[in-house]
């Protein structure tokens, strides 16, 4: 099957996390034409006197900027002892409004792997598929 373009293409890429040994599956956008051009610059921080390489912080914020989501069971949460999944859907029970910022402060490695994907083009396995339209309620 050839790329799907167009709207409601859903890009996903699967990682095996280097922390649980589990598969990831996470869901983002492919980064435009002026992102990737961004991304190339931030990687330099540019003082008056010196040019130093930010190579970590810039993948982080860029591959938090391309992220959409992830596959339910990919990342949990122990709460009152107990493990449950975090979701980034609003109807699971299990759904945290914040989880970016939980990615952010407790995966950065995953927005690296995501960002060295979509900016790189580093051999990975990613797929598509076809959302589905939202249910009239």
């Amino acid at each position: 099957m050839g790329r799907l373009l167009g709207e409601g293409v859903k890009n996903i890429l699967t990682i095996t996390d280097p922390i649980s040994g589990d598969s990831i599956k996470l869901y983002y956008r492919i980064p435009t034409t002026n992102e990737k051009a961004k991304y190339l610059i931030s990687i330099w921080d540019r003082d008056k006197k010196t040019v130093t390489e930010d190579l970590t912080s810039a993948r982080m914020q860029w591959g938090s900027e391309i992220l959409e989501g992830f596959k339910e069971g990919s990342f949990q949460k122990r709460i009152n002892g107990e493990v449950k999944d975090i979701s980034t859907d609003p109807d699971h029970p299990g759904f945290k409004e914040d989880w970016k910022e939980w990615i952010k402060r407790f995966a950065p490695d995953i927005l690296e792997v995501l960002c060295i994907h979509a900016f790189e083009g580093s051999e990975t396995r990613s797929g598509q598929e076809v959302e589905e339209p939202p249910e009239k309620k």
